[in-house]
């Protein structure tokens, strides 16, 4: 009886494989088996931990981009705090286009906002003083000077050759002002100066053609100082009323000269209505030869007689026959408390007759309104 060996546990597991490696290679190829499992182990872990990295990457990311300095969330708060401000700012720029709508519509209507009970307009009376400083806030000292030139016809000046280097005047701090007039509905208060500023020489044809203007720049100098309307513009004409006239502006300056005008108003004289100036010849033309200021020469005088005609123009009335209180604040401003004042007016009128004519400028003096002197005169 044939007696079978028995295999080992190695020929057991190698035999059936046929094509397989010996068996004598067993060991090894268990061994290399064993080390390919273990590099598969190997990449499987480093995808893990590469695969965590870009997670918490792109988390970092997310949170970054949701709550971050410059985040979703913080631009949505961002965002959410320029509406708010652009809303507010649009309710602002409404509320203002409705008030400026208003205070049209009022304007238009002939209404308007009652003034605060501490404005100036209300707290003052006519003929009070008021502690008004020229010079108070102004750095352009500049502004507080003005050289009045002598002038041409062509040029404006004054024509007062007796000071042939010119008249400067300057602000005067000292200079006591009192309300000439005041408006509650616009809250204006208009002074004046207690006494003349300034002492002016004015003369001939020069003069006459230029003295509103002239007036005004002096008096422009004391329009600057804290409080004073610096939006007003003022108006005045230079030149001869035939030849024609041209108007000028002062702007910048809350302050002018006072006119024949402005008395008036005061006064409530109307020249028209006077019936002892239209007799002397108030309102009527006349036609005549006769030399005539004129901006076309250097003297401001006409070099020959030309026909022409002139309105009369000129007038003069006694304060005291419209103002009858004359120990009133108003009649004392403008006349003076024993009609002591003397002082210009920015205003010119013509003395017109049937063979001659006299260029005047107002003035007040002796308890009233004069415009019959005349400052240059051609027979």
């Amino acid at each position: 009886m044939k007696k079978e060996r028995k295999l080992n546990k190695t020929e057991k597991l190698c035999k059936p494989n046929v094509g397989a490696p010996s068996c004598g290679n067993t060991r090894k190829t268990d061994t290399t088996v064993l080390n390919l499992n273990q590099n598969k182990a190997g990449i499987t872990l480093v995808a893990l931990v590469i695969t965590i990295i870009v997670l918490l990457i792109l988390a970092g990311i997310t949170i970054n981009l949701t709550i971050g300095q410059r985040g979703i969330l913080r631009r949505a708060e961002e965002a959410g705090r320029n509406y708010q401000e652009a809303a507010k700012r649009e309710d602002e720029q409404l509320s203002n286009f409705l008030k400026e709508a208003d205070d049209i519509i009022d304007g238009i209507n002939g209404e308007s906002k009652p003034l605060p009970e501490n404005a100036l307009a209300k707290k003052v009376q006519i003929g009070d003083y008021v502690a008004y400083d020229p010079k108070e806030g102004v750095t352009d000292t500049n502004k507080l000077s003005y050289k009045s030139e002598v002038g041409t016809g062509s040029s404006h000046g004054n024509g007062y050759t007796d000071i042939p280097e010119g008249q400067t005047f300057t602000v005067e701090a000292n200079t006591k002002w009192r309300v000439l007039s005041k408006d509650e509905t616009t809250g204006e208060v208009v002074l004046i100066s207690e006494n003349p500023i300034h002492e002016f020489g004015m003369k001939g044809a020069i003069g006459y053609l230029y003295a509103e203007q002239e007036l005004n720049e002096i008096c422009k100098i004391y329009g600057y100082g804290r409080g004073a309307n610096t939006s007003k513009t003022f108006t005045y004409e230079t030149g001869d009323t035939v030849e024609g006239l041209t108007k000028g502006t002062i702007t910048g300056s809350g302050a002018r000269s006072i006119t024949a005008e402005d008395i008036n108003a005061i006064t409530k004289y109307n020249p028209s209505n006077d019936e002892a100036m239209k007799e002397e010849g108030y309102g009527q033309e006349y036609t005549h030869t006769i030399y005539h200021p004129t901006k076309t020469t250097d003297n401001g005088a006409s070099t020959s007689a030309t026909e022409r005609t002139d309105k009369f123009t000129a007038y003069d009335y006694e304060g005291s026959q419209y103002l009858t209180d004359a120990t009133s604040p108003i009649y004392q401003m403008l006349f003076g408390s024993s009609n002591d004042l003397v002082y210009g007016l920015a205003s010119r009128g013509v003395n017109s007759y049937s063979d001659n004519a006299g260029f005047s400028v107002f003035v007040v003096i002796e308890g009233g309104v004069r415009g019959n002197g005349s400052l240059w005169r051609q027979f």
